[in-house]
């Protein structure tokens, strides 16, 4: 299988509601083999991570080290049965800045997890 894209969610402005989007259509689910690629194209305090573990026993999700001067160590964050938590990332520890992945985030994890990015105004 292949790395699923996640698009970033974006808000147009501060007190503007965000366009509506299908219950189940929010999140999207990791790609068990090869998880998932997150465009990183803005300053690290705009965007914001939401992951869902839908199923029944607790999951790890791993942020994968990036290939720049601070991509040293994945980061694994462990998400309780049926929760969600919220992220907010340090891109020069988990940004690609070369090759195929270039200016993207990797995170890898069972299907059972589900993820959703927004970008903030």
């Amino acid at each position: 299988m292949a790395k699923v894209n996640i698009s970033l969610h974006k808000l147009s402005d501060y007190n503007v509601p965000s366009a509506a989007v299908a219950n189940g259509s929010l999140t999207t689910a990791l790609d068990a083999s090869d998880g998932a690629l997150i465009d990183f194209g803005a300053r690290d305090n705009k965007i914001l991570l939401l992951l869902q573990n839908a199923a029944s026993s607790e999951n790890t999700v791993t942020v994968k080290a990036g290939n720049g001067l601070g991509g040293v160590n994945d980061l694994a964050i462990a998400i309780p049965a049926s929760s969600f938590v919220t992220l907010a990332l340090d891109s020069s520890r988990f940004k690609f800045v070369t090759g195929e992945n270039k200016g993207k985030i990797h995170l890898t994890g069972a299907a059972t997890v589900k993820v959703a990015a927004f970008k903030m105004p």
